[in-house]
């Protein structure tokens, strides 16, 4: 993850990053220390930057002078993207493709799998991902002819599985069960008219 920079300017500390989230949770964290807001981030080349006093006690070297994202610096990145459920998938937006390489990393972290890169469509950045809460493509499918049999670690993942499969033609004909390891376990027919 990328850090932003935090430069002594004699009276004030000058923090500079790559993406305007990453600067304005910077300057957040400062906020709390005590700092005052002395400019708001701006765009100053390919960066961004922004200004504060320094915080109450604040001594050279009391901060480091690179400052990686902590918990609460990635909610605040996180809180600047827009993330909708569609279907099986999770498609995450953002004015800025930090935020929202953030938003996918932090999914990853949660089992997601990534499906497209960050890419820019108009003025706002759009990458997608698995749902981890239905991680679809944690099931195993094994055909049985006309037959098909889907087998999953939750109930969210097989039902998102025969969503998935739906689409091109098939049609649940059991209950969603659980099996005698703990798996969950559906079959579906696929001797109707394809759409494929």
């Amino acid at each position: 993850m990328s850090n932003a920079k935090i430069l002594d300017t004699g009276s004030n500390l000058l923090v500079t990053a790559p993406a305007e989230e990453l600067v304005a949770a910077v300057l957040q964290e400062m906020v709390t220390r005590g700092a005052t807001i002395v400019a708001r981030p701006s765009r100053l080349g390919s960066n961004w930057t922004a200004s504060c006093t320094k915080p109450v006690g604040y001594q050279d070297g009391t901060l480091p002078t690179a400052y990686n994202v902590g918990e609460a610096s990635l909610k605040a990145i996180l809180q600047t993207v827009r993330i909708h459920e569609a279907g099986n998938h999770l498609v995450i937006s953002g004015k800025s493709k930090h935020s929202v390489q953030t938003a996918i990393d932090e999914l990853q972290k949660r089992g997601a799998k990534s499906l497209s890169s960050v890419a820019q469509n108009g003025d706002l950045w759009i990458a997608s991902c698995e749902n981890p809460k239905v991680a679809a493509s944690e099931c195993v499918v094994d055909n049985f002819g006309a037959q098909i049999m889907i087998t999953g670690p939750s109930v969210a993942s097989v039902e998102g599985k025969i969503i998935e499969l739906a689409e091109t033609g098939a049609k649940l004909v059991s209950a969603i069960d659980q099996d005698a390891k703990g798996n969950w376990v559906a079959v579906c027919d696929t001797s109707g008219p394809k759409t494929w």
